[in-house]
């Protein structure tokens, strides 16, 4: 997958990060959103990534994310990420 690295998270990485998502995405993404995923994104970690489920060019994936000693990550939460494939690679979207 596209996205195995996922040192952008706990970096703020936001150039990383566009280079992860879908075209949809990206086309909309503006100088404001690059500020706030720094800010919201630095210090987390992926926890853990399980029950992928492809269905053709589509997929959804259940991830856990953590930032030690921030309450508003907690570690067992889970949310479900959508993917689609464009040109031979997977890409959040």
């Amino acid at each position: 997958m596209a996205f195995e690295g996922t040192g952008f998270l706990t970096e703020g990485d936001f150039d990383a990060y566009l280079e992860l998502t879908c075209r949809e995405i990206r086309e909309d993404m503006t100088a404001e959103d690059a500020e706030f995923f720094s800010e919201l994104y630095t210090g987390v970690r992926l926890v853990e990534f399980e029950d992928l489920v492809v269905d053709g060019d589509t997929a959804t994936a259940q991830v856990r994310y953590d930032r030690p000693g921030d309450s508003d990550y907690p570690s067992d939460e889970v949310t479900e990420l959508t993917l689609v494939r464009e040109d031979s690679e997977w890409r959040l979207c």
